[in-house]
């Protein structure tokens, strides 16, 4: 019995020391499975050092004492729980997905150079492309950004106030004013003012929005809708009835505060538009989706910002650190950015965005990363109240003290 003992002992460091699982021969199952072994031989293979069985010289296996593997051992009773050959591979490694996730706040990147240009805060602010874009103060004075510097000032829509301006080519931009106006520039110079709503309902432009040059869309603070093939103006349709029903509670007398509504196109087939009622209305492909109440709740949200990519994402904010996001179905709920007050939104597509608050934060997708964390990179655009970015995530800061600042990812 001696001599099967070591031959045990010997068979359980082999299969240690591969690293598998015992052979399954019909000879290693008689020797594993006799009662005669003591559970304390089978102790892990770091217990018992392999030099240990080396110098064993006296006793060699004998073939003698091995039991035919013509010949199992049906009459051996099952060894106990604690002798079973699977406590020798127990020990495992822990995969990878048991470490603590990472919670390092990812750094922004990116430059910004700010220029004063002009004498006046700027209002609305347009880019078609790095090297093109148009911003305007309150005096309606439209300034050209050509890559490398602001031109001279040229009147876009005197003498009423512009409120938006949207450009999708060099050659062709267009603003729309707080009387239901628009004008057209060309690459040289701006038209002549006009009205959208001629004959019609003439109320106020809250924006324009033109993601080609033969597609533009205009919203009023009534709740109406102009569709602009680059020549005629068509419309209105009513897409937003609570914002209509403020608008006629004012008219006869109310104290409702004038509602603002805010629109973003990505293409001629989609537009979101949302007001500060908490609305927001989705134009697929022609026609006004219902009303979807964002966050629905006793006090509505008050919306102050809006920004679609060219990949049908959006975002809609809050004033103060609250956000949704649309994926092109559905809006998310009530979200919070930690540390980011929002003002001003843009999207250049759904893993990437922007907002110039009271700090400027940037949007991956999941998350957003806010200047006022990050000391390395804090300094960002003064006040702003307009933001514009391009697909290659150039963006352009307009706002208060004349300033104008551009940012280079």
């Amino acid at each position: 019995m001696r001599l099967r003992s070591t031959a045990v002992v010997i068979a359980l460091l082999a299969v240690a020391a591969c690293g598998s699982t015992p052979s399954t021969s019909s000879t290693t199952k008689a020797v594993t499975t006799s009662p005669s072994v003591p559970a304390a031989s089978l102790a892990p293979p770091t217990a018992v050092a392999p030099a240990a069985v080396t110098t064993q010289p006296t006793s060699p296996p004998q073939t003698t004492t091995t039991p035919s593997p013509t010949t199992p051992l049906t009459t051996t009773p099952p060894p106990p729980a604690s002798a079973a050959p699977t406590t020798i591979a127990a020990p495992v490694t822990l995969p990878p997905t048991t470490e603590a996730p990472t919670t390092t706040t990812p750094a922004l990147t990116g430059t910004w150079q700010s220029t004063d240009v002009g004498a006046d805060l700027f209002l609305t602010v347009s880019c078609a492309a790095s090297n093109f874009c148009v911003a305007i103060n309150q005096r309606d004075d439209a300034y050209i950004y050509d890559g490398s510097g602001w031109g001279a000032a040229s009147p876009a829509d005197a003498p009423y106030n512009v409120n938006t301006v949207s450009c999708p080519s060099v050659t062709m931009c267009v603003v729309t004013d707080i009387q239901g106006g628009y004008s057209l520039f060309d690459g040289s110079a701006w038209s002549a003012r006009r009205n959208v709503a001629t004959n019609r309902r003439s109320d106020g432009l809250d924006g324009v929005t033109c993601p080609t040059t033969t597609f533009c869309l205009a919203i009023t603070d009534s709740g109406a809708a102009f569709t602009f093939d680059g020549r005629t103006w068509t419309g209105p349709t009513m897409m937003d009835p609570p914002a209509a029903a403020a608008v006629d509670a004012i008219n006869a007398g109310g104290d409702q505060e004038l509602p603002k509504l805010y629109i973003s196109c990505s293409s001629e087939q989609f537009c979101m538009v949302v007001d500060n009622l908490g609305s927001a209305f989705a134009y697929v492909n022609g026609a006004w989706g219902a009303s979807v109440q964002l966050d629905a709740g006793v006090v509505p949200n008050q919306l102050t910002a809006l920004s679609c990519s060219a990949d049908m994402f959006c975002v809609a904010t809050e004033s103060g650190s609250t956000y949704f996001t649309f994926d092109g179905s559905a809006w998310s709920p009530a979200q919070t950015a930690a540390q980011t007050m929002f003002g001003p939104v843009a999207c250049s597509s759904k893993s990437f965005c922007m907002t110039t608050g009271n700090y400027w934060s940037v949007f991956d997708g999941t998350m957003w990363t806010s200047s006022y964390s990050n000391d390395s990179n804090s300094q960002g655009p003064s006040q702003s109240f307009a933001l514009a970015c391009t697909p290659d995530k150039y963006c352009v800061s307009a706002g208060a003290y004349a300033s104008v600042s551009t940012y280079t990812p």
